[in-house]
């Protein structure tokens, strides 16, 4: 009997975890999410198996179907390695304590966690609180410096990405202390007339 692909088995697999899923606006299924993850790769010629694999079941663990994912599931169906994989990339921890274990994880880990927080800066900029936003501003350049170490296709699809975030979004709460730089430009924030925070159009 001829044996199953190993990435359509972990298709297979996240579309089962993530049954009846929808993503933060209710309207698009949960599983088009690590689908984007694994064709961002793709474009960016990634082409080892494993970390597709990976693509695929990074959230299972963390946001599965009434958790139905568990690691000793995953290390059954998929094996140690790709399990472990996945559990680093679960948040389960403070936002420092993740950086830090994506710094010290392997190439596979860091090139999927880039690819998820490209595609989320994508298509949730408009849906999340003004808060979520300046912290992916931040997090830009937290990717921004594995992306050039790791993969410099997916460092351009995060700048592309980022983009939108750093202009004609209102900024509230939180307020940057100084400029900051980003894609080779300096951002600075500015007071609007309704009293709001607005980033700045960069200048060299």
């Amino acid at each position: 009997m001829k044996q199953q692909p190993l990435e359509q088995k972990a298709k297979e697999f996240a579309t089962w975890a993530h049954e009846g899923q929808l993503r933060k606006d209710g309207k698009a299924r949960y599983i088009t999410h690590p689908a984007a993850v694994v064709s961002l790769l793709k474009e960016a010629k990634i082409k080892d198996e494993k970390t597709l694999v990976v693509g695929w079941l990074h959230d299972t663990i963390e946001d599965s179907t009434e958790k139905r994912v568990t690691y000793t599931l995953l290390q059954r169906k998929f094996g140690k390695e790709i399990a472990q994989d996945v559990q680093q990339l679960t948040r389960d921890c403070s936002r420092a304590e993740y950086r830090l274990r994506i710094i010290r994880a392997n190439s596979t880990v860091k090139i999927v966690k880039i690819a998820d927080f490209i595609h989320n800066c994508q298509t949730l900029n408009e849906l999340l609180p003004y808060k979520t936003i300046i912290n992916k501003v931040e997090d830009y350049e937290f990717y921004a410096g594995l992306a050039k170490v790791e993969c410099s296709n997916l460092y351009k699809k995060l700048q592309e990405a980022i983009a939108p975030w750093m202009r004609e979004q209102s900024l509230t709460g939180k307020v940057y202390a100084s400029n900051t730089f980003v894609m080779g430009k300096w951002y600075s924030p500015i007071v609007a007339a309704n009293g709001k925070y607005w980033m700045e159009d960069g200048f060299d």
